[in-house]
């Protein structure tokens, strides 16, 4: 009977080696799972967000077209990335680079062609339509190891 006794205490002692065993696989996963969910919450907001700051880029631009539309005239296109300031409540384009936390929002204004017969838009040839200019506006940001974008291409005319 001791001995039966004695191989039940070496028993218990594998059971609870097996049992730490499992237990920290579990923690392990566990936190393996929400580090990874940490990460893709952040991405997806820092995403969201991105989407946000070209909506904006988008509008400010309108407005900037219906102030005057020199503001986007593609002769200032010549230096190809532009970014958005507000002073005084009154948005403009600057050379400076400006960054929103951390994000860096980049406009850049290109001439737009058309074909001569169809007046449709073409991407190269053509003659040079003066009253519309196309937009491009993108954002970056900083997610772990590399720079995440998004883009946004749209067309603006001169209306008034």
């Amino acid at each position: 009977m001791f001995n039966k006794n004695k191989n039940q205490k070496g028993f218990m002692m594998v059971e609870l080696i097996v049992i730490s065993a499992v237990l920290m696989i579990i923690v392990i996963a566990a936190s393996y799972v929400a580090k990874k969910s940490i990460e893709v919450s952040s991405r997806t907001l820092h995403t969201m967000q991105a989407g946000f700051l070209l909506e904006e880029g988008a509008e400010v631009m309108r407005v900037l077209r219906d102030t005057n539309f020199d503001n986007v005239d593609p002769a200032i296109e010549g230096s190809s990335n532009q970014y958005l300031t507000l002073v005084s409540g009154t948005w403009s384009l600057v050379d400076a680079p400006q960054t929103n936390g951390i994000f860096t929002r980049i406009i850049n204004i290109y001439p737009v062609y058309r074909d001569s017969t169809t007046a449709d838009i073409v991407t190269s040839g053509g003659s040079l339509d003066i009253g519309t200019s196309k937009i491009t506006i993108t954002v970056s940001w900083p997610e772990g190891t590399e720079t995440l974008s998004k883009s946004l291409s749209f067309y603006l005319s001169d209306l008034f």
